[in-house]
């Protein structure tokens, strides 16, 4: 087990307020649009900000129900589109990632949260999830090493003698060397398309 890993990757999200808690999605095509749609978005909320501009955060609902969720995104310049989920928990429903993957696409989710110790990295495959990977490094699904590859050098168990940050960094490094872009400054300074999704989209999630 190597403990000289560094803690690039958690030092920069902690940076941006993230270090207790985040969620960011990952999915296979340089589409935003057909994102936004497949997360049944209203395509007339997109307004293009920054995440240090303050109107990143502020909406009105699109209809006459409460926003559902609010979503921040871009292309990575590699193939796949980049989200953070700005409200709501509708990206962590496997219903709208299997909508997100319709026709055999890749998508990573990422979540961690410092005050229970979760950490999760799920790869889901065409509606299928194939891959969890948990805070101890151990995997899950209906293919449990089909990221095996990508995370060779990496210290991804969060038992006592590992860090914290070194486990997250390490989830990270997974995640880049997958999408092939690891998460930097120049995309999260950026200015990316905000969608709104109205709150009677996904009744099958949110009931």
């Amino acid at each position: 087990m190597t403990h000289g890993l560094p803690t690039r990757l958690h030092d920069l999200l902690e940076g941006y307020g993230w270090g207790p808690l985040f969620q960011m999605v990952w999915i296979e095509g340089g589409d935003l649009e057909r994102v936004a749609r497949l997360l049944r978005a209203d395509l007339g909320s997109a307004r293009e900000c920054a995440l240090g501009d303050h109107s990143v955060y502020e909406w009105d609902s699109p209809g006459d129900l409460p926003v559902a969720g609010a979503v921040w995104g871009g292309e990575t310049g590699t193939g796949w589109t980049q989200v953070l989920p700005l409200a709501g928990f509708l990206l962590s429903a496997l219903e709208v990632q299997a909508a997100l993957t319709v026709g055999g696409g890749r998508l990573l989710h990422l979540h961690w949260n410092v005050v229970d110790g979760s950490r999760t990295l799920i790869h889901v495959v065409g509606g299928e999830v194939t891959t969890v990977v948990d805070g101890w490094g151990y995997t899950d699904g209906s293919d449990p090493a089909a990221l095996d590859r990508y995370r060779l050098d990496l210290d991804l168990d969060l038992g006592p003698d590992t860090p914290w940050d070194v486990g997250i960094s390490s989830m990270l490094t997974l995640v880049g060397r997958v999408v092939g872009r690891q998460v930097d400054r120049e995309w999260l300074d950026a200015a990316h398309l905000r969608y709104l999704i109205p709150g009677d989209a996904w009744p099958e999630v949110t009931g």
